[in-house]
């Protein structure tokens, strides 16, 4: 997950999921915006995932439940 951020604009693009997106998005902000030159202070970045967009954590989340949900369970059926 990436975004590109133009310091010059003071602008951060969308989130993407590729490195080859991100970099079409800065070329695209570069043309549009600066004729195609290279603004000052231009970053490509790592987007941090906000919380409850990491799918792996949440079924994690999910199975740790449905285990220890199991194991009141069975407890009291013995």
């Amino acid at each position: 997950m990436y975004r590109y951020r133009c310091g010059t604009c003071a602008t951060t693009s969308p989130v993407v999921r590729t490195r080859l997106e991100i970099m079409r998005e800065r070329d695209r902000h570069r043309r549009a915006v600066h004729g195609g030159h290279i603004p000052d202070g231009e970053r490509l970045q790592r987007a941090v995932r906000g919380p409850g967009t990491d799918r792996t954590a949440t079924v994690a989340l999910a199975a740790l439940a449905a285990v220890l949900l199991l194991s009141l369970l069975a407890g009291r059926l013995h």
